[in-house]
């Protein structure tokens, strides 16, 4: 059966890197394949076509792409497109988060981010952190390990890596503002 493939499902299945941290000076990349070896690209103007190891987007000779230096890459012919990481440097608006109802499995949330998405009401799942981050609703730090809620659903929404800390939402009815 037939059906339509979202562009970041794509991507994903194209992807052969994922992305740790980036900058307008440098990527760092963590190869899916080949034990996972981590390694630091640069920024240049594609010498040739290819694919982008990210989103599977094409390249073409004069793109800006990021690309692997140093000693033996993985596979010094990769590249990674820079449109398609977005602009580091972007001016960070924070969203503005509201749960709107809340239980021990589940959170519904108003997700805003001015300029770029709105989720009415967004299911977020309790679970684990599995890396530091901060919370969406407070901007505590998270630690790896700790009580949070995820966005969930399929596709997997924009705002998938945003985490708000299970203690922040309390069942104890005291709604904490954000910082």
């Amino acid at each position: 059966m037939g059906g339509r493939v979202s562009t970041a499902a794509r991507a994903r299945s194209n992807a052969r890197v994922q992305v740790l941290a980036y900058s307008d000076e440098v990527l760092i990349v963590r190869w899916l394949a080949s034990g996972g070896t981590e390694q630091r690209w640069t920024p240049r103007r594609a010498c040739r076509s290819g694919r982008c190891a990210l989103s599977g987007e094409k390249i073409v000779c004069g793109d800006v792409v990021f690309s692997p230096r140093g000693r033996a890459p993985v596979d010094p012919n990769a590249m990674v497109l820079a449109a398609a990481l977005g602009s580091p440097l972007a001016p960070k608006v924070r969203p503005h988060v509201q749960v709107l109802e809340r239980s021990a499995q589940l959170l519904v949330v108003r997700w805003v981010e001015p300029g770029r998405a709105h989720f009415g009401e967004q299911h977020w799942k309790p679970g684990r952190a599995r890396h530091a981050g901060v919370c969406a609703l407070t901007g505590a730090r998270i630690a790896c390990g700790d009580d949070v809620f995820r966005p969930s659903g399929r596709p997997m929404p924009p705002n998938a890596g945003a985490m708000i800390l299970a203690i922040a939402v309390a069942l104890d009815g005291a709604d904490l503002a954000p910082a």
